[in-house]
């Protein structure tokens, strides 16, 4: 017989063990994933010197008035 297994139990420890992982990448690496941490991601082309090309980009058709 299989004794009783309690998810909530497991539920909170993964939650833990998540949440650690989580604070330590962000601690290496605080600009990395979701537009980084001051709102966006620049990833530079490898092929790239430097940011200081500027394409020029027309607006979306929704964009202009």
């Amino acid at each position: 017989r299989v004794d009783h297994v309690d998810f909530n139990s497991i539920r909170d420890k993964i939650k833990t063990a998540d949440d650690t992982t989580k604070e330590t990448y962000q601690e290496k690496n605080p600009n990395r994933g979701y537009g980084g941490k001051y709102g966006t991601e620049q990833v530079m082309d490898k092929s790239a010197a430097d940011f200081t090309y500027k394409a020029d980009i027309k607006k979306h058709s929704s964009q202009t008035g």
